[in-house]
């Protein structure tokens, strides 16, 4: 819930993220000290991501871009219409959505460009089923010569 108010209302409160920051840093370390004083080491459950929360922070993103793209828009223009000539409603509009795309276009080419699992890991994990596939093909042949 952070992320999202950080990131949609960040433009009307900018030390909104410096005072996040702050108290998450404090969380964490009133947290380090009641795992390591207090309660038992909390039980391991593995999973294959951050399931629904995905969506939700991909949805915070959206809202951001768009909230942040029109009050950038609008208030850039009101505050200088000393220096520019009064624009009108639909070229605002159009200025918003045209500058909304160019932001979607970009964050879709970071995506594409960002490998959602690093190289490295990549070529572990292929090491890792090459030796468990070599290790279980052994174990089969060596059922197979017992028979």
């Amino acid at each position: 819930m952070q992320f999202g108010y950080v990131f949609i209302f960040g433009w009307s409160f900018p030390l909104a993220a410096v005072l996040a920051f702050a108290n998450n840093m404090v969380e964490l370390r009133s947290d380090m000290a009641k795992l390591c004083t207090a309660i038992q080491r909390p039980v391991r459950r593995s999973s294959n991501g951050i399931g629904i929360w995905a969506f939700i922070l991909e949805f915070y993103a959206i809202v951001a871009v768009l909230t942040n793209t029109a009050f950038l828009i609008m208030h850039s223009w009101t505050h200088h219409d000393s220096f520019f000539p009064q624009y009108s409603i639909p070229f605002k509009i159009c200025s918003i959505i045209i500058a909304e795309h160019c932001w979607f276009f970009l964050k879709a080419l970071i995506y594409i460009l960002i490998e959602d699992v690093p190289g490295n890991i990549r070529t572990l994990r292929a090491k890792e089923r090459f030796l468990l596939q070599g290790m279980s093909n052994q174990v089969f042949l060596a059922t197979d010569k017992s028979q």
